[in-house]
């Protein structure tokens, strides 16, 4: 995701002016758009438009190669060709190379002309180091004519080590986390014969491990647990009891004491043994682990084991968790059956009584427990490790290492996996699996170079963060948008952030924040209904949160949209950043 992300907000940029920095030497194709009193005129390059001056003849409409004589104050460019005298496109880009003193052959040709199409300034110097990239990485394609076109726009060093780093991440299409799972397997396979690649193999298994989001408990398990609690309000155990029947678990005239009666009975049944020592092994320990659940009654003793039950990894182990509960109350209903009951419950709420909705409420605020402390977020937490043990920020931490200003011990700088790419890179390994490790190490140096732009006074940053969803490997890309404070940071009360993700069940989703003095106001763009349940549900919890902070959320806009009116109109790019442009340089022709 994160190379469309790049290319849609430069597509999105060419929309608005943006503000042209020329250099001496440099040359562009440059077209004259209109004519203003006083010999001024409009000049477009690109998406770039200036203001003029000229003092030569020129004609509106033409295009022409124009040389930066000088670059203070108002640059001054000299005409290279003559409007006059050119007899086609071809001949004045040959003329062009012939003024440069270089000489005519394809790739120089195929770039001249990349280069006038695009409308990108180059001097002689950088015209000859981007045909000799190209002929050292045998990319004289379109595919070799964007990476290049990328470095130059961004002012990216002309090396093959940012040439194969970008070009890495714009052809990339697979999530950065399946390309870290499928590197980790191939050493796997060749650990048995080279028992020196085991540190590797688990360096890329803890990495992958930190990436996992704790999928959590069943929202039943909390639906259970309300109607079982003295904790909660008499509404919402009211609601839970109605909202257990429409799940089938309470039938008939049915009680809830009856429920976890029964749910006690067929806890200490012999027969239920393997079930509840998946649950919870340590009943095992002389039958009830030390619990006297004879002396306690049901609802007591669901309660006592509802916050000693593990928390689910990925979607398959919640599932089995929630169908072993079943079996342990009675249940006909399949675990598959009940999940899609309780979804479904957030979008026909018109039909629920107020008090299935304060549970309905209380279960998805369960579901996000671990925010609810006046503490960090865990999953803010979890997202800095991620962005640390990738690699992200390994140059700046050695930097402040030898500054004195870090503490960096061997076994922390190993635990980065770019480190562990670089490492694996020195070894003596086959060309296929060398291939794949630089595959990666590339990859993850094109997201740095690519990570930050300044444009005029706003600050852009870009992150990439592999995650896995239960077993759904995807990531989520982060940009920040916001003027630089005083301590060159962008302005967390002042700035603009955009989530891209990929989820499971509402798939490629874009949440757009805007903030200004402190005030949010949230976009969320998905081609799904919109949840009203659950943004009911987690409203309030978001709110409290926001406030902690000092931040105010004063509103949520879901925008659904279809995918085949995307591809057509290209709308899905409004839901990305649009950049804001400055115009204000005058050019003296």
């Amino acid at each position: 995701m994160f190379n469309k992300i790049q290319q849609s907000s430069q597509k999105a940029s060419t929309t608005k002016p943006q503000k042209l920095h020329l250099s001496q030497g440099q040359l562009f194709q440059g077209r004259i758009i209109k004519f203003f009193p006083n010999n001024i005129a409009a000049l477009q390059l690109g998406n770039k438009t200036v203001s003029a001056k000229l003092e030569a003849p020129l004609s509106a409409g033409q295009t022409y190669w124009l040389e930066v004589v000088r670059a203070g104050g108002i640059p001054q460019l000299k005409i290279l060709d003559d409007n006059s005298v050119r007899r086609g496109e071809q001949q004045t880009q040959a003329q062009v190379l012939q003024q440069l003193g270089i000489p005519a052959n394809k790739v120089n040709d195929i770039l001249i002309r990349h280069l006038a199409t695009e409308q990108i300034p180059f001097t002689k110097e950088v015209f000859e180091k981007g045909a000799q990239l190209l002929l050292q990485t045998e990319t004289i394609t379109k595919e070799g004519l964007q990476t290049l076109t990328t470095l130059l726009q961004k002012n990216l060093p002309l090396t093959q080590e940012s040439f194969q780093a970008i070009k890495a991440v714009e052809r990339s299409q697979a999530p950065l986390i399946q390309q870290i799972a499928e590197l980790h397997s191939s050493l796997q396979l060749i650990e048995k014969d080279n028992p020196s690649l085991r540190s590797y193999v688990n360096g890329l298994q803890n990495i992958m491990k930190e990436t996992q989001m704790v999928e959590g408990k069943h929202p039943l398990f909390h639906l259970l647990h309300s109607v079982s609690s003295q904790g909660v309000s008499q509404d919402i155990r009211e609601g839970a009891t109605q909202l257990l029947q429409r799940t089938g678990l309470i039938t008939g005239s049915d009680s809830v004491d009856k429920l976890f009666e029964l749910f006690k009975a067929q806890l200490i049944d012999p027969t239920n043994r393997a079930s509840v020592s998946k649950l919870w092994p340590f009943l095992l320990q002389n039958g009830t682990g030390g619990i006297p659940i004879d002396s306690m009654d049901g609802k007591t003793v669901f309660q006592l084991l509802h916050s000693r039950l593990d928390q689910p990894v990925n979607k398959g182990d919640q599932q089995q968790q929630l169908q072993l509960l079943l079996q342990l109350f009675q249940s006909k209903e399949s675990a598959k059956n009940v999940t899609q009951t309780l979804l479904s419950m957030q979008h026909s709420l018109q039909h629920f009584s107020s008090q299935e909705k304060s549970a309905i409420a209380y279960m998805w605020n369960q579901t996000v427990s671990n925010e609810q402390e006046n503490v960090r977020s865990t999953i803010a937490s979890q997202f800095m490790r991620i962005i640390t043990g990738v690699g992200y920020l390994q140059e700046r931490e050695l930097s402040q290492f030898f500054q004195g200003q870090l503490s960096f011990n061997e076994e922390n700088r190993g635990a980065r996996l770019k480190s562990l790419l670089l490492q694996l890179n020195q070894l003596q390994l086959s060309k296929e699996m060398k291939e794949k490790v630089g595959l990666v190490l590339h990859r993850l140096t094109g997201q740095q170079l690519l990570a930050q732009e300044q444009q005029g006074p706003i600050q852009q940053t870009v992150l990439q963060i592999p995650l896995q969803l239960g077993d759904w490997q995807t990531e989520m890309t982060v940009q920040w948008e916001g003027r630089k404070s005083t301590n060159g940071k962008i302005d967390p009360d002042h700035c603009r952030i955009l989530f891209y993700l990929n989820l499971t069940q509402l798939q490629e989703t874009i949440i757009d924040v805007h903030i200004q003095k402190k005030v949010l106001s949230v976009q969320v763009f998905n081609e799904h209904e919109k949840p009203n349940g659950l943004i009911h549900a987690l409203l309030p919890l978001l709110k409290k949160k926001l406030s902690e902070m000092g931040y105010t959320l004063s509103s949520i806009k879901w925008v659904q949209f279809q995918e085949q009116k995307i591809l057509k109109a290209n709308s899905a790019q409004q839901a990305y950043a649009q950049r804001q442009g400055y115009e204000g340089v005058d050019v003296r022709i």
